[in-house]
């Protein structure tokens, strides 16, 4: 976690997502600040801000070409994280086939990175998102790409994720999209996370994701279906529930 530029899309953290790693922490309240990766705020609630896309003059595109061509997966790394330095939509188009890499890093190394460079061309990546994602084995990679899924704000992408979180019992890949729901802004997920607040068996930790969602969505009957958690037994959950109902009012 402490190499977050450096280490997002490269690795695995502990069998998991980075992203998803820091996402986890932002929604506990863990402290996810600017003295790591920035931070963005929404009403009470705090998101940690993704990097962007900067074009740097001393990066070409044939230069990261050769890499991500390479044989050695090293290589190929390199390639991915060079790639945001481009031009966004040359960028866009290197990660496109670095998408396919045959070696999980690689790919999810690429995939990471969609959430930024996809909005270069966000219908382009939406599509190549549907094309990976059912072919896709490592959790890690498949949570990432659902997590670019709702970043690139195509409210279509909807149902895209909602297939998905029925589809897979992985708790990675569940709490990435329900995590992102917010972020995709179609309020058609208001179903959805007020099922995951209805069911007992939900954990707190998609509890928590779900009722940040609910805060950015900011859908009708939203401080109604939030109200009993005020009072819940677990810190994290109650902490949420809260901060959410004053982005609520904040607005009213």
């Amino acid at each position: 976690l402490e190499a977050c530029e450096r280490g997002r899309g490269r690795e695995r953290r502990s069998g998991g997502s980075c992203w998803a790693v820091w996402k986890m922490m932002a929604f506990l309240n863990l402290g996810v600040g600017k003295g790591a990766c920035g931070e963005r705020k929404t009403g009470s609630a705090v998101r940690p801000a993704r990097p962007r896309f900067v074009v740097a003059a001393a990066v070409a595109k044939d230069d990261v070409m050769q890499l991500l061509t390479s044989e050695d997966k090293a290589d190929r790394l390199k390639g991915v994280n060079m790639a945001r330095k481009l031009d966004p939509m040359e960028g866009l188009n290197l990660l496109s086939m670095a998408a396919m890499d045959p070696d999980m890093n690689v790919r999810y190394a690429t995939v990471s990175q969609l959430s930024v460079a996809g909005l270069a061309n966000p219908e382009k990546t939406l599509e190549l998102l549907r094309d990976l994602v059912p072919k896709e084995t490592d959790m890690s990679v498949k949570a990432a790409a659902a997590d670019a899924m709702c970043a690139i704000g195509l409210p279509e992408a909807y149902d895209d994720v909602e297939a998905i979180f029925h589809d897979t019992k992985d708790s990675l890949v569940k709490f990435s999209i329900v995590a992102g729901l917010g972020e995709l802004g179609n309020v058609k997920a208001f179903d959805l996370l007020k099922g995951i607040l209805e069911d007992e068996g939900s954990d707190d930790l998609l509890t928590v994701a779900a009722l940040g969602s609910l805060g950015e969505l900011k859908a009708p009957g939203t401080e109604e279906l939030i109200e009993p958690f005020l009072e819940a037994e677990d810190a994290s959950v109650k902490a949420r529930a809260e901060a959410t109902m004053s982005m609520l009012k904040s607005e009213d």
